[in-house]
């Protein structure tokens, strides 16, 4: 009984490990252009803090390179968060987390990839 409890505790974690709240690094990043201004933050929630402070906004009319992608669990299902940096005039503006969307929906279209939601 104790071993199978925790077995069952360690492929909870795993499985809580393997994607949430995890950031992945991009081999070769896509570039993104977000649907409407977005809030730039400078860092995605976490497991006990919520988002970031706001650090500027994306706006549709300026292409992003993505940087990072991480998905966030929340109780309406993950998010997924992205850290952009503009791919023109980089060393002037900041890079930072933006909410992509959840599920079917994002907030940005992808210039680049088969990402696109």
């Amino acid at each position: 009984m104790i071993k199978s409890s925790i077995i069952a505790a360690a492929i909870a974690l795993a499985l809580l490990g393997s994607k949430s709240g995890l950031a992945q690094d991009l081999a070769s990043p896509d570039i993104v252009s977000p649907k409407g201004n977005l809030p730039l933050r400078d860092s995605p929630p976490g497991l006990f803090k919520g988002k970031g402070e706001q650090l500027g906004v994306v706006n549709p009319d300026t292409k992003y390179i993505v940087i990072q992608k991480k998905i966030v669990p929340s109780i309406f299902g993950n998010e997924e968060w992205l850290n952009v940096q503009p791919l023109e005039n980089s060393a002037q503006r900041p890079a930072g987390w933006v909410f992509s969307g959840s599920g079917d929906v994002s907030n940005f279209t992808f210039e680049n990839s088969s990402s696109e939601k």
